[in-house]
């Protein structure tokens, strides 16, 4: 039996997909249904319901602090998106007619990057559980925390290792959801009293 079986897990991440397919696979280990949050506001929301305990939280480093941005953030994918298809398919030799064509989908495209990085709060996730861990809830402050990352920082990391205590390991993405469940199984095993 997983040691997962039975416990109640807070997943904190703003890609939709990925979030979706780990919630899966915990559903399936747990047996439970994991709480999604997919920005710091949303999270806040979640974590103070006074009838909710957590067992585990996955947590994103970067995410959008509101409601609002994670929306915009959702937005400016879907043009990212476009912009993308757009530069694939002309490819590598434009001919004279889709040279605007092509600058337009390039411009949408940095564009689209920048607004979202505007957007991100690179340490976000690493905030919230400060913020876990300096606040009066029991839970919070003993909560084990899986962070998971796009960029493998070690300065973040470390600070993220300091807000979470031991209680924490740490996956830079892409990573394979079944990877993520299994180093949730091994940080609930090593934080399980003897």
């Amino acid at each position: 039996m997983s040691v997962l079986a039975g416990k109640s897990v807070l997943i904190v991440e703003d890609d939709i997909t990925l979030a979706r397919n780990i919630a899966k696979l915990f559903r399936d280990s747990t047996g439970t249904e994991p709480v999604v949050a997919h920005c710091i506001e949303n999270a806040r929301e979640k974590t103070a319901a006074a009838d909710k305990r957590f067992d585990l939280a996955v947590v994103d480093a970067m995410l959008p602090q509101t409601k609002k941005d994670f929306k915009l953030v959702q937005e400016f994918e879907k043009i990212l998106a476009r912009a993308r298809a757009t530069i694939e398919k002309i490819g590598e030799t434009p001919s004279a007619s889709q040279r605007t064509q092509l600058k337009e989908a390039r411009f949408e495209r940095e564009e689209a990057l920048r607004r979202i990085f505007e957007l991100i709060d690179r340490e976000a996730g690493i905030k919230l559980v400060e913020e876990w861990r300096s606040s009066d809830s029991k839970n919070a402050r003993d909560l084990p925390v899986l962070y998971l990352t796009a960029v493998g920082n070690e300065p973040a990391r470390q600070r993220g290792a300091d807000a979470a205590r031991t209680r924490s390991d740490w996956l830079v993405k892409p990573v394979s959801s079944k990877l993520i469940v299994q180093k949730s199984e091994e940080l609930l095993s090593s934080n399980m009293p003897s």
